[in-house]
């Protein structure tokens, strides 16, 4: 009890040296200043059985020169307690504070490990992986700190390897960072393949990677890890600045708070192909990416009852950027921003199996410069392999597609209110090029507005479009044409089972819809508009033609069973302005 063990050198163990099954307990005492020639600065404890106990002990100051453990290696078990301190210590290879072996027993409860570096793994901790099940338990708890440790190639504060545990509660890991000039993983800390791990009401802050490839500023999973109340901020990485999710690893956040993360992809969370991702009723805010993902980039994403604000990437997906499987669920995205899809960019071209569903959510005050004020999709193969259902989108605006924004692929609306959103083109959706686009369930497109074409929808470039299920698109407005419905370039449109056009407004033409010519392609297909079963009505073109239907030079447009009354059009044509081909059939009413 009491007393000090300073300024001793050996080859291993500068202060202590244990190779049997003895136990240690060094109780308000300081083992400080010693040299480890190899391994193990102040103690270096190579057995199974060995234990050694630091209760309100200061290890510090002490150096394993060209091996591991700069203040302690063991590999049998260690406890630090009631105010223990490793600080200060030097290992040339893992561990800077603390090495353990690969089947240690681990504890380390109100105490501190700081300050220490590591030319390896684990600039405060290092716990060494086994090759199968079974490896390293490690205990981490009650205020315990890890903290300004510097790594090298992983984990700054803490590397746990293969298939060890890990427990964490109510600690803090932060400023530890990695000076890597290679792929560096974990700043705060890292776990490896096989290796579960637990973290409950913690905070990771303000760790970093100080090298452009680095990844996981906060922590690099490539195991399973729970993380549950626990908050991750202010942490910097070229991947994942909060969270990165290895190409193994399976993480599973519950109540967190991922906040002011930066990255230059995948701001609070990335996720590698392999990787899979599930957040439950936790906060992503303040994410910066700066390409894609300012909250999350991922290949694989469960996301649900959460909460996702002010979020930027100055890419793709400002909140969410993914690919191949993404599920969102009862989710809130607002004021996100991003080039593409201010709140969610899915990028689906290159992966054939890719799947997109969201649902019960809520999206608004978005923002994109480009297209997808609040979504943004390229690639689905087919309407059924992304799909947007129950959700309100509102008040979101980009150049293309102020709400929604699809490309070269496909995409189901269903049961979708968009409102109040505004852009160029596309007030409330947009899909161009080669696009197929299904609008039904109900869906509302109300109150958008475009500067140009298309205040609520905007088709164009051989696309398609299908609204029907009894769809609303009413009250839209556009300063050209197409003040509901805007549609061009060799593109196809079927408006049928019970649908509404109603009440939207082009200063120019096209109160309802603008059926316009293909100027660009040689075949010169026409563009067509399919009416069938449906109204359009209340429209106005305020300052030229076509009220309620403009159709232009070389479009056909077919009514079959559809309403066109109470339209008015400035100058000619209030329910129908023609320029080519208008089939009427059954019980139509023009009025």
């Amino acid at each position: 009890m009491g007393g000090e063990v300073p300024k001793n050198l050996a080859a291993d163990g500068g202060g202590i040296y244990l190779v049997q099954a003895v136990e240690v307990l060094v109780e308000a005492a300081a083992l400080c200043s010693n040299v480890g020639l190899y391994s193990g600065g102040a103690v270096y404890a190579n057995h199974a059985q060995a234990s050694i106990r630091l209760d309100g002990s200061l290890v510090c100051n002490n150096s394993a020169q060209s091996g591991s453990g700069g203040g302690i290696y063991a590999t049998g078990q260690v406890e630090l307690s009631s105010g223990a301190h490793v600080e200060r210590n030097i290992a040339s290879v893992d561990g800077g504070g603390l090495f353990i072996g690969p089947h240690a027993l681990v504890s380390i409860s109100a105490s501190a490990v700081m300050n220490n570096s590591a030319g390896g793994r684990g600039g405060g901790i290092y716990a060494e992986g086994a090759e199968t099940k079974g490896g390293s338990q490690v205990v981490v708890m009650d205020s315990s700190r890890i903290e300004h440790n510097e790594g090298f190639i992983e984990g700054g504060g803490m590397s746990i390897g293969p298939n060890a545990t890990l427990m964490m509660y109510g600690i803090s890991v932060s400023h530890n960072r990695l000076i890597s000039t290679g792929d560096g993983v974990g700043a705060g800390f890292s776990i490896g393949m096989g290796t579960t791990a637990r973290v409950v009401l913690s905070t990771i802050a303000n760790n970093f990677i100080s090298e452009t490839f680095g990844a996981g500023g906060g922590l690099g999973v490539d195991g399973l890890m729970v993380l549950t109340n626990v908050n991750v901020s202010w942490n910097m990485a070229a991947l994942g600045g909060g969270i990165l999710v290895g190409k193994n690893g399976t993480v599973w956040l519950e109540g967190c708070v991922v906040e002011w993360n930066t990255a230059q992809s995948g701001g609070g969370i990335f996720g590698q192909l392999g990787g899979r991702i599930q957040i439950d009723l936790s906060r992503l805010r303040g994410n910066l990416a700066e390409t894609s993902g300012g909250g999350v980039f991922c290949h694989n994403l469960t996301l649900s009852g959460s909460f996702l604000s002010l979020n930027s990437a100055f890419r793709n997906g400002g909140g969410v950027s993914g690919k191949q499987l993404i599920r969102i669920f009862n989710t809130s995205f607002s004021l996100g921003t991003a080039q593409n899809g201010g709140a969610v960019h899915l990028d689906m071209l290159d992966l054939g199996d890719s799947h997109f569903h969201a649902t019960g959510c809520l999206m608004t005050r978005n923002s994109a410069t480009n297209g997808g004020g609040s979504v943004s999709l390229r690639g689905a193969l087919s309407p059924d392999l992304a799909a947007l259902e129950d959700s309100l989108i509102s008040h979101s605006t980009s150049n293309v597609g102020g709400g929604v924004y699809a490309m070269q692929g496909a995409l189901t609306l269903s049961g979708v209110v968009l409102e109040n959103n505004q852009a160029i083109n596309g007030g409330a959706v947009a899909a161009l090029p080669n696009t197929t686009l299904l609008i039904t369930g109900g869906s509302v497109a109300r109150g958008n507005a475009a500067e140009s074409h298309g205040g609520g929808i905007y088709i164009l470039d051989r696309s398609q479009l299908t609204v029907t299920g009894g769809s609303l698109i009413e009250d839209n407005k556009c300063y050209m044409s197409g003040g509901g419905i805007h549609l061009t370039r060799s593109s196809h449109a079927l408006i049928t089972g019970g649908v509404q056009v109603r009440n939207n407004l082009a200063e120019r033409e096209g109160g309802g819809i603008a059926v316009l010519r293909s100027v660009i392609y040689a075949l010169q297909v026409p563009t067509r508009l399919t009416v069938m079963g449906a109204a359009v009505t209340g429209n106005m073109a305020v300052s030229y033609s076509g009220g309620g239907i403009l159709s232009d030079e070389r479009c056909v447009v077919t009514l079959v069973a559809t309403n066109i009354s109470a339209n008015q059009a400035g100058f000619f044509g209030g329910g129908i302005a023609a320029k080519s081909s208008v089939q009427i059939y059954g019980h139509s009413i023009l009025a």
